[in-house]
């Protein structure tokens, strides 16, 4: 074979190389497998709760209108995005909690009064537009809309051996709020019924009241105790207790305590439960009426003058 012949097979076998290894690369490179779309990946933070608060075993992820049920702190949403602007919103639905469209609210009870322990409630809203041919990654820091109310009234150890049932209702509670703004959005307060119990202030133990009966009570330290969740309180109106005590002697004794005061920053951002206490002191003699004095704000057993 002469050298002419050979360089001419030579160019001929690497011209068909060339074009067999143009033909398999591909004229644009991705990043994924969806070049003309985004995937959503969320992280959520629950760092922000507070200490009485449990992280939700589930909540839902909502982008547009659609609607993914997920659990644990990072999720990939299940639809690809399309190029555009985006509304994100993280929530859980709690007992007792209704939620409609960006609106929760606390379930109104046969009785007419809000439930007084409805689960704890999150959100996050973020907004976002979608980058293409990626996965963007979004960490979101839930906000508890829920806050704990705990009131405890003092007794004195003879007092409390001559209570035989105690109600109670407290006034001006929000019901709703806005998952995005986490604004209360109520246009009047309702009613909500505090259940208390009469404890040892000591032990903070045995529950001596059933049904609002005292049937049993073990000396020490008493007090009346009883606990709600609540959004916030609507201001303009007064958070009015009205208590109404049956002493073992039958008669009946009602008092109304203004807390409008003491509660007049709940729901305004902080989430740790608030303690109020005061003296409840029952009648000695005819004539003489039950005083609830000295309402205190307690701060992790430290009194804080209002």
């Amino acid at each position: 074979m002469t050298t002419k012949i050979y360089r001419i097979i030579l160019c001929i076998a690497i011209s068909t190389v060339i074009l067999i290894t143009s033909g398999c690369v591909k004229d644009t490179l991705y990043n994924t497998p969806h070049p003309d779309q985004a995937a959503l990946e969320v992280t959520t933070d629950w760092s922000g709760i507070s200490k009485d608060a449990v992280v939700p075993g589930t909540y839902m992820i909502r982008v547009g209108e659609e609607i993914q049920t997920v659990s644990g702190e990072k999720n990939v949403f299940r639809s690809l995005l399309d190029p555009g602007h985006y509304n994100l919103l993280i929530y859980n639905k709690p007992n007792g909690i209704t939620i409609r469209d960006i609106t929760a609210t606390v379930n109104t009870l046969v009785n007419g009064t809000l439930d007084p322990n409805p689960g704890f409630l999150f959100s996050g809203y973020n907004e976002f537009d979608t980058p293409v041919d990626d996965t963007l990654k979004v960490k979101m820091p839930m906000n508890q809309h829920i806050r704990s109310l705990n009131m405890e009234l003092k007794l004195t150890p003879e007092d409390a051996l001559r209570l035989k049932r105690t109600t109670a209702v407290l006034s001006g509670i929000a019901s709703s709020v806005d998952l995005i703004t986490g604004k209360i959005v109520s246009t009047k307060g309702k009613l909500i019924i505090p259940m208390f119990t009469l404890n040892t202030e000591s032990s903070g133990a045995s529950e001596v009241v059933h049904s609002g009966v005292v049937s049993d009570y073990t000396m020490g330290n008493p007090v009346l105790a009883a606990s709600l969740r609540i959004f916030g309180i609507m201001s303009g109106e007064k958070q009015e207790l009205t208590l109404n005590v049956t002493l073992t002697n039958n008669t009946v004794h009602t008092i109304k305590t203004d807390l409008t005061d003491y509660l007049k920053n709940f729901g305004s951002g902080e989430i740790e439960p608030l303690v109020l206490d005061a003296t409840l002191t029952l009648p000695v003699e005819a004539g003489i009426e039950v005083t609830i004095s000295d309402w205190n704000i307690v701060n992790n057993g430290i009194i804080i003058i209002n």
